[in-house]
């Protein structure tokens, strides 16, 4: 979700750290606001917004660090970002079946 609305800001014109700094706002959960945090200050400080995730922690995994550095690189981060939402969701969307279809024969036994 934060990765996805980083994206639509991007896309709409919005520079990184004023996106980073509107996400904070409508932030809700602590523990996002926290990370946001860190990655305001980072990339206030001039870091790209892949160095700034990296320094997150566990926050970010790191092939999503390593996608964004590449987005970075190519001049396509807003690209970059929409594959790593198509991809997340992908992933959701198949642990939910899987722990679906799971479900069925631990409940049978």
């Amino acid at each position: 979700a934060l990765l996805g609305e980083l994206q639509v800001l991007l896309e709409s014109g919005i520079q990184i750290p004023a996106a980073l700094a509107g996400l904070r706002v409508e932030c809700a959960s602590p523990r996002t606001a926290a990370v946001l945090d860190r990655m305001i200050d980072r990339v206030s400080g001039g870091a790209p917004l892949a160095a700034a995730a990296e320094a997150c922690g566990s926050a970010f995994p790191l092939a999503t660090v390593q996608l964004l550095r590449a987005g970075e690189a190519s001049g396509q981060l807003e690209q970059m970002l929409a594959r790593l939402v198509e991809t997340t969701e992908a992933e959701a969307a198949l642990r939910s079946r899987l722990r679906s279809a799971l479900t069925y024969p631990a409940v049978m036994a």
